[in-house]
């Protein structure tokens, strides 16, 4: 998503993906999910919804791999950030 400006007109993204293997099944998702533009200043809360059966196996924000929790919180944003899941089953 591509927006001229967004900077300077004091907005940012937040890139919500899950990584799945299409040989596994979907083991969860993260709500809200997909590209979403956030005002300058602005908190989300981003949360695992996880299938029956599913434990988070890795969640990485910006890059670095994150604790497992059951809420991510990004307060005050100023700048774009991206949050990668991947799921696995419990064992």
């Amino acid at each position: 998503m591509e927006i001229t400006n967004k900077k300077e007109r004091g907005l940012f993204v937040i890139d919500c993906k899950c990584d799945y293997d299409p040989e596994k099944p979907r083991g969860g998702t993260l709500i809200p999910s997909g590209e979403m533009i956030v005002q300058k200043g602005n908190t989300i809360t981003i949360k695992p919804l996880l299938r029956a059966g599913f434990e988070i196996d890795e969640i990485k924000i910006d890059g670095a791999i994150k604790l497992k929790k059951d809420v991510y919180e990004f307060k005050n944003i100023k700048k774009d950030h991206k949050i990668r899941a991947t799921f696995k089953k419990k064992k």
